[in-house]
């Protein structure tokens, strides 16, 4: 009887181990709490529906390859004003530091250096352009201005300075689906304190919209997902969750096929139309 509890306690302690290894909360266990935005993509997801729109601040390469291996998050920590280019962070659970720095070094330029903590990426002139650690499983590479110094200091996050720590953000992360963009209240404060002299009248008027939704709803977290699903003809599933102040929650989910209008097409055309900059 003892050697049957021993196997049943063992056979459960070890679904535990591998159920606790996974999940979105585990991997927002990793994000810094003061990141602006957090992306996961499942392992295949189908990078033409949102390279034409990040292309230009995501390495589009270096994605493609890390989604070929397994899932990936992605994370925005930050933003260079001087040039906009962003300060991002990879997180991946199927390929090791040595990998991923190899990776980042062929396709973003330069040569990737062992350092105590993990691998450092350099280009000709010696500038830093990523760094790459690993801690609990996870493997993550750093890209931006001080990268190495974000790497020492995300080896030793605490649970409570992490992403997990936003009880609105965990209750909203779970998705099923090929992306899922979640939205901290960091970045909804942010937004709400976007200064509008830096903008012209048309991106101002766009950013009082989202700001006066922002307030008239309280909004504290959001997860937008998308997936698309290989039916005849190709379905496109929507899926909105949102933490409203009080804890309040708003769930809408919206799905499209047509046998003309690929979901490509509509995606697109759902960018053209959240763009501020195009004559209406």
């Amino acid at each position: 009887m003892k050697g049957r509890a021993y196997v049943v306690t063992a056979a459960v302690a070890i679904l535990l181990a591998g159920c606790g290894g996974a999940g979105m909360e585990a991997e927002l266990a990793q994000v810094p709490d003061l990141c602006f935005l957090h992306v996961h993509l499942e392992e295949g997801a189908r990078l033409s529906f949102f390279s034409e729109l990040v292309g230009e601040f995501v390495p589009i390469p270096l994605l493609d390859s890390l989604l070929s291996k397994g899932d990936v998050g992605v994370t925005l920590l930050g933003m260079n004003l001087g040039d906009f280019t962003p300060r991002l962070l990879f997180l991946s659970r199927s390929v090791s530091p040595a990998e991923l720095a190899e990776l980042c070094a062929s396709r973003l330029g330069g040569r990737p250096d062992t350092v105590e903590n993990g691998y450092l990426i350099t280009d000709q002139r010696g500038s830093i352009r990523g760094a790459v650690a690993e801690r609990d499983g996870w493997t993550s590479l750093f890209t931006g201005s001080g990268s190495d110094r974000t790497a020492t200091r995300w080896l030793s996050m605490k649970r409570e300075e992490s992403l997990a720590g936003d009880s609105n953000l965990v209750s909203v992360c779970e998705s099923d689906h090929d992306l899922s963009i979640l939205v901290p209240e960091n970045f909804i404060g942010f937004i709400s304190a976007i200064p509008t002299g830096m903008l012209d009248r048309r991106q101002a008027s766009y950013f009082n919209r989202i700001r006066g939704i922002i307030s008239r709803a309280g909004i504290k977290a959001v997860r937008l997902s998308m997936d698309v699903r290989d039916d005849e003809p190709e379905y496109l599933l929507l899926e909105f969750r949102m933490v409203r102040r009080g804890g309040n929650r708003t769930s809408l989910t919206v799905g499209f096929g047509d046998s003309e209008i690929p979901p490509d097409i509509l995606v697109e055309y759902l960018e053209n139309l959240l763009d501020p900059d195009i004559p209406r």
